[in-house]
């Protein structure tokens, strides 16, 4: 069995999930959510930085009371907007 840690940054989003090809093992979220208007890129990004640490923290640790460690992934993946990324 693969044990994949998923990592995933939308605008409003920031997700981390352990999941095998049968299940999702446990997944952890934290959600932008701006105090008046839309989407601010500049704090949603911040956001995501002050966040990524707790997200990933707490899905490993979900997954450990379902008896995985880290030991277990096999491989990460993680979303790309290659808008913002120059290569």
């Amino acid at each position: 069995m693969t044990i994949i840690l998923g990592l995933e940054g939308t605008a409003w989003n920031l997700s981390a999930a352990l999941v095998s090809e049968e299940k999702v093992i446990y997944e952890a979220e934290s959600t932008y959510k701006p105090e008046y208007g839309g989407i601010h890129p500049r704090e949603a990004a911040q956001h995501h930085a002050s966040e990524l640490k707790n997200v990933v923290s707490r899905a490993l640790r979900g997954a450990e009371e379902d008896g995985f460690s880290l030991d277990n992934i096999d491989t990460i993946a993680f979303s790309l907007h290659t808008k913002t990324i120059q290569f």
